[in-house]
């Protein structure tokens, strides 16, 4: 739900009602915005707590895959990684938690090279 937003208004809401929050949120545009000065001088003035972009897909799963990478001698040695995700208790969102991973799949991947931003395709390097 995070994808192609410019502003959060679930956490601009949290943080001017001092509550705490966390987030799965996976987008580094939204990202950066939501660390923003402006987002963090309301949750100093409010004493709300906010931690932000914890998200299991594709963050933890592509450092499962870099462990499965390293663990095998380098990509020249592994044919393909496949993922089988399987969500419990999520109240039928699991095709929505599926389609938002395809969803980021498909978006280009931003990399730091000597702090110069590059960005790739989602699955190459």
């Amino acid at each position: 739900p995070f994808q192609g937003l410019n502003e959060s208004i679930i956490l601009k809401t949290c943080l001017q009602l001092g509550k705490k929050y966390i987030d799965v949120c996976d987008d580094i545009n939204l990202s950066r915005t939501v660390r923003s000065k402006e987002y963090q001088d309301i949750a100093k003035s409010m004493n709300a707590t906010a931690i932000i972009s914890t998200g299991i897909w594709p963050g933890g799963s592509s450092l499962l895959a870099k462990e499965l990478i390293e663990r095998n001698h380098g990509s020249s040695n592994i044919d393909s990684c496949i993922f089988s995700f399987f969500t419990a208790g999520s109240g039928g969102a699991g095709p929505t938690i599926l389609t938002a991973t395809f969803l980021i799949l498909g978006e280009e991947v931003l990399t730091y090279n000597n702090n110069q931003r590059i960005y790739k395709k989602s699955a190459t390097d």
